[in-house]
């Protein structure tokens, strides 16, 4: 098959166009140089002809997948270079990410399809489609080669198919679509404007149902995390001022259970096909997978995220099914079996990362991106490994080094300090209540510290330091999701939460003696501790937050209430996440709860954050 060079031109030229043109729909072309996050920065810019600029709009939103050497170089540009965090630096490393990032694909395409023309195409549509569109994804809000691994197999697999026309490859080709769709979210449509203007054009051995096929497998392959994308972008549209409870992880389950599933398990099928000791032995490794499997889902284990659980257990008894059912033909990759091995190795680096992760010194990250540090270099030697091309492997091995030195010093790693004293206090301390955090990145350590402690649970209201608290062997973990990076912003967040200290079962607050945030007035609250620059308070008294009813029981998931009346009122609760034993909710507006009392002698309110699900799934 020969794609005329005019043809490419032509294409590239118009692909560019509609992407140019959708930045400029934005209205905002320096946070979306990648393209990345449309939806939300043309929501974003209500908000700027309203006055308000949040600091995102050209930080941690921008959807650059330079944010995974940004940290680490903006720390030494800081400390060396007094503007080294202006937006024009910031800007630079972008650049220089998305230039590393785009020779690494082009090796890559090289390699596997074999034609430079069809590298450089395959390079092209993987710069232009928007990275991340919307917020929800596996690889969270860092783009890598990982999308890349997903679009150049999709593509190859599609190749082959209008080559041969067979079957096995037009499917093949569908699952990676699928898997595109999964790291690339709504930026895939791009994709498939593009593959179908392609058809029309250049590939006229390409027949429209064979199109379809293909698209429709790479639907059926994301449906699962499309239904919970919609139903949660429905209920964004219907509550756009509701503190939404986080459930990008559970979505995640779904799509990390596809991408192993899909790409992982082949993988084991072929190294089962290529060594027959383990083709002899593979059902005794069937029973035992099958066993660890059970192991780790019943067996109480220590684990930083409930979510790894299942995963693990899921990912053991699918590849125990699948190394009893090696010899299906579906399996057999044959020549492409190394090409398989280093697509998918780091994936292994993805999920044991998150099992390893609760035993290791770095148990104070977030372990999806730990994974994916660890991933994205991997996956870039494994290009150039392919390539057999020397010089791009020895400039990927030292850049690696170099973001991992850099890593290794910036200021994650220098708040390690623990003070024996303020951990001792709230060891100590006789009451239960949830531990408030105020600028949480100072105290990412204490809440692993405590983990003896199960009454005190820490809490941060800023979704972006949920993973360092997060089920940390607690079983009362709680939190919110809030936008805003400037301080007026995060003072305001600290002013919902303090009218909520009842609700939150807040007891404790630890701040720094020089913290911006300022604490309310009216709570009551006595200092248990007081060194080093560090306060933990002791709240006095509960806020009361129920009108026409009394309040006996407050715990960090339920609340027991008495109701006085038809109506109960709740000021300041926020859904979905609720459940009420008796009576029936009313819809929530502006932080108000109507629940109305059906001859209820008591009513027991539980926050279960599972049961939204539902209605983040069908809600209309």
């Amino acid at each position: 098959m020969e794609i005329r060079k005019p043809l490419l031109i032509l294409i590239a030229i118009i692909s560019f166009s509609l992407v140019s043109f959708l930045k400029l729909l934005s209205g905002l072309p320096n946070a979306i140089d990648t393209g990345a996050h449309l939806f939300r920065l043309i929501y974003l810019k209500k908000h700027l002809q309203e006055g308000i600029v949040p600091l995102w709009n050209v930080d941690w939103y921008a959807g650059a997948p330079f944010l995974l050497l940004y940290a680490p170089l903006a720390y030494y540009f800081s400390s060396f270079w007094p503007i080294g965090d202006y937006i024009f630096l910031y800007k630079f490393l972008e650049v220089l990410f998305e230039t590393f990032l785009t020779v690494s694909v082009y090796f890559l395409s090289k390699t596997v399809l074999k034609k430079r023309e069809l590298a450089l195409l395959s390079t092209f549509l993987f710069v232009i489609v928007p990275q991340n569109i919307w917020n929800f994804s596996v690889v969270d809000r860092f783009p890598t080669l990982l999308e890349a691994f997903f679009f150049v197999s999709s593509l190859m697999f599609f190749i082959k198919f209008l080559s041969f026309q067979k079957s096995r490859d037009k499917i093949i080709s569908g699952i990676f679509s699928g898997l595109v769709f999964l790291t690339q979210g709504f930026g895939y449509l791009l994709m498939l404007i593009i593959l179908v203007f392609f058809k029309i054009i250049a590939w006229k051995k390409c027949k429209v149902k064979d199109l379809f096929v293909i698209i429709l497998i790479s639907f059926l392959v994301a449906s699962p995390w499309l239904i919970l994308s919609a139903g949660s972008f429905i209920y964004y549209l219907q509550n756009p001022y509701e503190m939404v409870w986080m459930v990008r992880k559970f979505i995640d389950v779904p799509r990390m259970g596809a991408i192993l599933f899909s790409l992982g398990l082949p993988l084991v099928a072929c190294l089962f096909l290529k060594f027959n000791l383990l083709k002899r032995l593979r059902y005794s490794i069937a029973i035992c997978l099958i066993l660890l499997s059970l192991l780790v889902f019943f067996v109480q284990i220590p684990l930083k995220y409930n979510i790894t659980k299942p995963i693990i257990s899921a990912i053991l008894i699918l590849t125990a099914i699948v190394v009893i059912t090696t010899n299906r033909n579906i399996y057999k990759f044959n020549e492409l079996l190394k090409y398989l091995f280093y697509l998918t190795i780091f994936l292994v680096i993805l999920s044991s990362s998150l099992f390893l992760y609760s035993f290791t010194f770095l148990s104070f990250l977030d372990p999806y991106r730990v994974a994916f540090y660890a991933s994205i270099p991997l996956a870039i030697i494994s290009a150039f490994i392919l390539q057999k091309n020397r010089v791009g492997l020895t400039l990927s091995i030292v850049a690696i080094l170099v973001v991992s030195l850099t890593f290794l010093s910036t200021r994650y790693t220098k708040m390690l300090h623990i003070d024996e004293n303020l951990i001792a206090t709230l060891k100590n301390s006789p009451e239960e209540g949830r531990l408030l955090m105020i600028e949480p990145e100072l105290w990412m350590h204490i809440v692993p510290a405590l983990t003896n402690k199960p009454s005190i649970d820490g809490f941060s209201p800023f979704e972006r330091f949920l993973p360092y608290f997060r089920n940390l062997g607690f079983s009362n973990n709680f939190g919110l999701w809030f936008e805003g990076t400037t301080l007026e912003q995060k003072q305001e967040v600290y002013n919902q939460i303090f009218l909520n200290v009842s609700k939150f079962a807040i007891k404790y607050i630890i701040i720094a003696d020089n913290s911006p945030i300022k604490l309310s007035e009216y709570l009551e609250f006595e200092t248990i501790y007081n060194q080093n620059g560090w306060k933990i308070l002791k709240l006095k008294q509960p806020i009361s937050f129920i009108e026409n009813g009394t309040l006996t029981k407050i715990s960090p998931n339920e609340l027991l209430i008495y109701p006085q009346g038809d109506t109960l009122l709740l000021k300041q609760t926020y859904f979905p996440g609720w459940q009420t034993s008796c009576g029936k909710i009313k819809k929530s507006v502006d932080g108000l709860t109507i629940i109305e009392n059906k001859n209820c002698e008591k009513i027991v309110l539980k926050y279960n954050p599972l049961s939204a699900l539902p209605q983040l799934s069908f809600k209309s």
